[in-house]
């Protein structure tokens, strides 16, 4: 398995020349989830005081589009950076950000996101670091799922959970590394989301696929159909 140091260089290697529609993938998701909430403002702006209400609606938009609308865009940028990793720069394109809404992928890709979200959210109730532990065990299942697209969704989840056997705390730790590019996104009003979006994208993809070429190789995964 490569070190993190090994798996952050590959990446911005990797992304060289690409970074630019990567980023315009994510630009489209913040777009759509801000844009959804625009109704929700034109309707308190009859009462500007009805504070209340219109956190309200605000919070359920903002919830809808996190289970229904985010998760298979962010998907296109999962199988863009696949395509990067695989020798395949040339096939990426715009449509990657809808790909799974016309692939017959988009239901799978939502009850995945929302399985391992309360799956997370559960072993959380019991201490914080079981489920940091349990978000790091789900984070292959995506790009398991876009790889194998008849697998069942707990098929995917079983199959991450048995890819990060031994790689959770490496994997935490790339998460840790990418915090003080979180904290420079909030300075520079969340415009370094654009770059920094790719690039973990780009880190976790190298991840996935460091694991898979050290399980396919012991014959323990499924061949990638993309």
């Amino acid at each position: 398995m490569k070190s993190n140091s090994q798996i952050r260089k590959e990446a911005r290697k990797r992304l060289h020349g690409s970074w630019a529609v990567l980023a315009l993938i994510a630009l489209i998701a913040f777009i759509i989830g801000g844009s959804l909430n625009i109704p929700m403002t034109i309707q308190t702006l009859d009462n500007p005081f009805n504070v209340s209400q219109f956190a309200r609606l605000s919070s359920n938009a903002n919830l809808l589009v996190s289970i229904f609308v985010l998760p298979p865009i962010f998907y296109g940028v999962y199988l863009g950076m696949l395509k990067l990793f695989r020798g395949e720069k040339e096939r990426i394109t715009f449509d990657d950000a809808f790909s799974v809404f016309k692939d017959g992928r988009y239901l799978k890709a939502v009850a995945l996101n929302l399985i391992v979200s309360i799956f997370t959210f559960l072993w959380a109730l019991l201490l914080l670091i079981p489920g940091f532990i349990k978000m790091c065990s789900y984070a292959m299942a995506p790009f398991i799922l876009l790889d194998n697209p008849e697998m069942g969704i707990m098929d995917a989840i079983d199959e991450s959970r048995e890819m990060m056997k031994g790689h959770k705390w490496q994997f935490f730790l790339q998460y840790l590394g990418l915090f003080g590019l979180v904290i420079l996104s909030v300075f520079t009003l969340g415009i370094a989301l654009f770059w920094i979006v790719p690039y973990f994208s780009g880190i976790q993809t190298n991840f996935y696929e460091s694991l898979r070429i050290e399980r396919d190789s012991k014959g323990g995964y499924l061949e990638p159909e993309i």
